[in-house]
């Protein structure tokens, strides 16, 4: 079995997480319900803001680079 190649995915916040990563899935189809942030364990950041790939970015106080 072929092993799946590995999305990089730059300028992220460290305390965003995705289900993908427990499961074989395709970053590209990924919508909203699909993150969670580490530091509020929901789909809501400590900011009460949505967390996703686009919304987690610098301009929240939040914001942890990787």
């Amino acid at each position: 079995m072929q092993e799946p190649e590995l999305n990089i995915i730059e300028e992220r916040c460290q305390n965003l997480r995705w289900k993908g990563i427990f499961l074989h899935a395709d970053a590209s189809t990924a919508d909203a319900e699909h993150f969670w942030c580490v530091k509020s364990a929901h789909a809501l950041g400590p900011d009460g803001k949505l967390v996703d790939k686009y919304e987690c970015n610098p301009a929240r106080g939040c914001y942890s680079a990787i």
